[in-house]
Order: structure tokens, then sequence, then C-alpha cells
């Protein structure tokens, strides 16, 4: 028998996988029982990972709406994988810009945390907006 692995990770792995109505009726009616952990869940839904699963025209809308640097420096939380991926799908430009920032300036992490918080501010309100959409198993309609 499989270990239950339960926890937060695991409730917002469940939670990402539900549409948006769905999602948003649960944080809703847990809102209303626990305010901090919707708070927390609804933080912690979408990473910028995620960038990997939205199409490239959403993925330019996205870029600008944001600071470039503030991305690159925002980025310095992910692994080089997940850079990689992004700056492959960007222009040389952008790709350069992000990649400079990421890892030539020296900021301190409590600034990278910040400017995370806000890049992930501006992708949330895009996603809530339906300007972008995640789609992990490649079947938009």
């Amino acid at each position: 028998m499989a270990k239950f692995q339960g926890g937060l990770g695991e409730m917002i792995k469940a939670l990402s996988l539900l549409d948006k109505d769905e999602r948003d009726r649960l944080l809703k009616n847990l809102a209303l029982k626990d305010q901090a952990l919707a708070q927390i869940i609804n933080s912690q839904l979408y990473s910028l990972e995620d960038l990997r699963y939205i199409s490239p025209k959403m993925l330019v809308e996205f870029l600008r709406s944001t600071d470039l640097t503030k991305l690159g420096h925002a980025l310095k939380l992910y692994s080089e994988e997940t850079r990689e991926h992004l700056y492959m799908r960007v222009s040389d430009s952008m790709a350069t810009e992000m990649r400079d920032a990421c890892e030539h300036d020296k900021i301190p992490k409590s600034l990278a945390q910040e400017e995370h918080a806000t890049i992930m501010e501006i992708f949330r309100k895009m996603i809530d907006s339906g300007k972008i959409i995640i789609s992990k198993d490649d079947k938009l309609v």
C-alpha cells in the first residue's frame, strides 16, 4: 500500500489540476474557514516554472507586462533548467537582459524574493483575467 504523502504541497498540486471556476469556489470556501491558509495556497498555486506551459503569444504578453531585469532577479530562485527553458522561448535580446540580471547582478536574496513576489502578482492577475492559460496537458480549447 502506498504511503500517504499529504500536506500543503499535495493540496496545491491537486488544486492546480482543477478548472479555474472549481478551484476558485474551493478556495473561497476555504477562506471562509481559514483565511490565512487560503492566502498561502493562492500565493503558491503558480510559479515561474508554469511559463513553460503557456503559449508563445501569452508569454509575449506576460513579458510585455513585466520588467525583464526584475524577472531575471526572480529567476535566481529557480533551477538552471527552468531559466534556460525560458531563455530559449524568447528573443535573443530579452534572453540576454534576463540572463544578465540573473547571472551577473549580485543582489540580496530578500530583494530577489521581493521581485519574485511582484512578478508573481502580475502572473496571477493575468491568469485570473484569462489572459494566460496554463495547459500542462497541451490541450487548449
